[in-house]
Order: structure tokens, then sequence, then C-alpha cells
């Protein structure tokens, strides 16, 4: 949009959470499993979108440890992250100072709402209480504003390049 000279732009960004799987940080199926192991799934694990907060965001309680010599039955990506609403924008505004010479204002603005955007919560049932389920870092950082100056210039306008003979030798240089 342009109002006066002045230039005002944005992104809106929407994004759904990112699916996750609840994991252990051991064997329990002592196979020597490498990679990453899944625990026994005992309810639906995700809270309704009122419920969930930084400090619990699925439940928990829908998770154990399985059995010794046994693998768990939790699938792969059964829980979901915490989605994404961003707005970033800017204004700009283009100064002619003098006639080949021109200085750009430019101001940017990242997350402009301020609003808290949270990283994936803790997904391993091993790192006990207080740990698993919780959110303990964001995804974007708070609220980011950037000021730029652009100075343009040019030796010749386009009219002037032009106006160059093209038989000019002193420009184009003698051939013979």
């Amino acid at each position: 949009m342009k109002r006066r000279g002045w230039h005002l732009g944005g992104i809106f960004t929407i994004a759904t959470g990112f699916p996750f799987s609840p994991l252990i940080g051991f064997d329990p199926s002592n196979t020597g499993s490498q990679g990453l192991r899944r625990p026994d799934r005992t309810g639906n694990g995700n809270l309704p979108s009122g419920e969930r907060s930084p400090d619990l965001w699925f439940d928990v309680n829908a998770f154990t440890s399985p059995a010794d010599f046994t693998f768990g039955n939790a699938g792969r990506n059964i829980l979901v992250g915490p989605g994404e609403k961003i707005l970033d924008g800017s204004i700009r505004k283009e100064f002619t100072l003098i006639k080949k010479q021109k200085l750009e204002f430019r101001a940017e603005f990242f997350n402009m709402l301020d609003h808290p955007y949270f990283a994936q919560p803790d997904n391993f049932l091993d790192d006990g209480p207080g740990s698993f389920g919780t959110i303990t870092s964001l995804s974007i950082p708070m609220r980011q504003v950037q000021f730029g100056l652009k100075y343009r210039f040019s030796l010749f306008t386009l009219r002037e390049m032009n106006a160059v003979p093209s038989d000019d030798s002193r420009f184009l240089g003698s051939h013979g």
C-alpha cells in the first residue's frame, strides 16, 4: 500500500503445529535397539486446545514405560505441537536529496504483535515430572525492529548516457 510516498508492507503467516512422537531414552526391549524408542500409549495424549499451556502441552498420563523386554505401542507423530500466527511488517519512504541522489528510510518489524510462539514440548518420558510435556523455549524471538537507510546516487542519468555519440573514439576506442 502506498500513501503520500510511504510504502507499507506486511506478511501474515498462519501455520499449524508440527506433529511429534513421545519417546523414551532407554531400551526396554533389551535388543540393543539404536534410535528412538517409544513408550506405551494408554490414552489419546492430545489435550483440547483450551487446556494446553506451556506447563502442560499434552496429557503426560497417557504414556507409560513399556514392560521389560517389550517395545512400546505409541505411534509415530501422534501429538501436535504449537502453531503460529505471525505478523511481520515494514514501512519505507524514499526522499530525493538532489537530482541524482536519493535516500530511502526503512523500518521493519518482525513478530509485530509481540506474541510468544512456543517451541515443541519436551517429548521424553524419562525426563520425569515437570519436564515431560512442558515447553521451555520459543520458536521465534519476541518482537524485533530494525531500521535502515539506503543512499543511492548515479554519476550519469540515462539521458546523458544515451547522448554520447556512438562514433566518439574517446568512449569506444579507435579501431584501425
